[in-house]
């Protein structure tokens, strides 16, 4: 293997490109995420992003997947300080704010627990739409993993706002959209209402907080389907929801008459990959070779 800092790359080249948190604790997870998207999106530029300290068996895939690492110590700390105002312990998952500090002009994170089935490419042309997208948002049954019933009553947000509650496991924006010290400002400030955040996503409500206070359009990819803005009608698939099959590295959907596509299955909520509703999908991008 060559020498540590023979992997850390330039981190200030522009162009678009995918972030990822990851630690060794979801090694497995990551080998997955990182052969599948090798596979379908392998022109993208990749960057990681430490989730902690224990991390030496990730940044050994440096050179096996091409990807840089993000090695600004500064900027991680401050990630993990605003951590410490939603929760006890430092929390690793807030260090994906560091993405508004990282190389990339437009980019996309991609949570670990993730596999990525199609091109997520065409994601990007939501940026003509919104300055900040995620997969999914705007529908109620998901709320309750951002906000409190209580948000309602507490006249800090509009309706609209709180409406949004998006799942961040999935983000498409520029360094344009916020600074990194504008970013930490919008999760500081959150911080004043986290009485009625739903904490069990880690950065999700105060990452919410920030996005839909930013003052600038942030919107998703199921709503651009809605606004008929998307074709075909791309979707994050959560790895709970039945009515699709595997077919080695791919997820069709058995209903004839729908025109999803997944272009990402996300198992957010699953510990064990060994326990996953559709584990033969993982499974056969962690067994899987390095693509070439």
């Amino acid at each position: 293997m060559s020498d540590h800092k023979a992997l850390v790359r330039s981190p200030d080249s522009p162009g678009r490109g995918v972030y990822f948190l990851a630690n060794d604790t979801v090694y497995d997870m990551a080998v997955a995420f990182l052969n599948s998207l090798r596979s379908n999106s392998r022109h993208l530029p990749l960057c990681w992003i430490p989730y902690d300290d224990r991390s030496q068996r990730i940044r050994e895939l440096a050179d096996r997947y091409d990807f840089i690492e993000f090695r600004n110590n500064d900027v991680l700390r401050r990630c993990d300080e605003l951590s410490l105002q939603y929760h006890d312990d430092r929390c690793g998952a807030y260090r994906k704010l560091a993405m508004w500090s990282g190389p990339f002009e437009e980019f996309a994170y991609i949570d670990v627990d993730t596999v990525v089935v199609s091109d997520i490419s065409f994601a990007f042309d939501g940026l003509a739409h919104y300055d900040v997208l995620t997969s999914h948002s705007n529908i109620a049954r998901i709320r309750k993993w951002v906000w409190k019933k209580s948000i309602y009553d507490s006249a800090l947000l509009n309706t609209e706002q709180i409406a949004y509650a998006a799942n961040t496991g999935f983000i498409v924006s520029t360094r344009s959209f916020a600074s990194f010290e504008q970013m930490t400002s919008g999760i500081e400030a959150g911080a004043a209402v986290k009485q009625h955040m739903t904490h069990k996503c880690k950065e999700q409500p105060a990452l919410n907080y920030a996005i839909v206070t930013s003052g600038k359009r942030y919107g998703s990819i199921s709503e651009m389907v809605k606004k008929r803005l998307l074709r075909p009608a791309w979707c994050e698939l959560h790895g709970s929801v039945r009515g699709w099959r595997v077919q080695g590295g791919q997820i069709l959907n058995r209903n004839p008459f729908s025109s999803r596509q997944a272009f990402l299955v996300h198992w957010a909520g699953f510990r064990n990959p060994q326990t996953f509703p559709y584990q033969a999908l993982w499974q056969y991008y962690r067994d899987m070779d390095t693509p070439a």
